[in-house]
Formats: C-alpha cells, structure tokens, sequence
C-alpha cells in the first residue's frame, strides 16, 4: 500500500516525485515508518507533525 499511497498523494496535491520524492521518504522514515508499508493512519501521522511544525516555525518567525 504505501508506495501507491504515495503516489496518490503526489498526483492529489500536484507535488513532483522527482523535486519531493526523496524529502518526503526522509519525513517518513523520521517517524519510523517504512514507505513500503505506509498506511493511511501512519500517513496522517506524518503529515499532521509536519504540518505542526511548520505552524510552529511560522509563529516563530512572526
């Protein structure tokens, strides 16, 4: 599953594999996780953490 979750994701929000790909394999092992076996939950995980710390870095930054 997680190789086509990925893929789906990608083709969803429009991201290049090529210019993305590799960054978001290191957010996902980061967690612990396998792209291999990547599931929806796990995904979730990722992606809210990310986005997390992204809100943080921006309220830093204000």
């Amino acid at each position: 599953m997680g190789s086509d979750l990925k893929n789906d994701l990608f083709q969803a929000v429009d991201l290049n594999e090529e210019t993305f790909g590799s960054e978001f394999t290191k957010l996902i092992e980061k967690h612990g996780f396998k792209e291999e076996t990547l599931t929806l939950d796990q995904l979730r995980i990722v992606l809210a953490d990310e986005i997390q710390d992204l809100f943080l870095e921006i309220k830093k930054s204000s």
